[in-house]
């Protein structure tokens, strides 16, 4: 995905990033980086869209560019980012480890949190398909 940077109360776009990555407070992509951006003074829109310079100025103001759909409260451009947001819910919540436990305690009847476990995942995986179907046009 894309990333638009401008600052805030302001319409226009200080930057542009191409392809970007998020690692701590930097921003990278393939034409340019922004390292420690402080979010209090910029705000961020994260695009499919690809907004190139004409004669020095960005050819789109900031409000003008359409934003990607939010699951979760995190910017979705495909449906693996959809999947990736499911798989951070999950492990703010269960390490891989009680997972198993639990698992393992359902099978041999043992009591667990495995109920509980199972209605978050499965709401979550009902969200995650009505998403996917509403933004991506997927049945997965």
């Amino acid at each position: 995905m894309n990333l638009a940077i401008g600052f805030k109360n302001d319409d226009r776009m200080i930057k542009f990033i191409l392809d970007c990555v998020v690692i701590g407070k930097d921003y990278i992509g393939s034409n340019s980086k922004v390292i420690n951006l402080n979010l209090k003074k910029c705000r961020i829109k994260w695009t499919h869209e690809v907004v190139k310079k004409q004669g020095g100025t960005w050819g789109k103001t900031f409000d003008e560019i359409k934003p990607c759909p939010e699951f979760k409260g995190s910017a979705c451009g495909s449906i693996q980012d959809v999947n990736n947001v499911i798989k951070k819910k999950i492990r703010k919540l269960y390490t891989p480890e009680s997972e198993l436990k639990m698992i393992r305690c359902k099978a041999a009847g043992i009591e667990s949190d495995f109920s509980k476990y199972n209605k978050f995942v499965e709401k979550l995986r009902k969200e995650a398909k009505k998403f996917k179907k509403e933004h991506f046009n997927a049945d997965s």
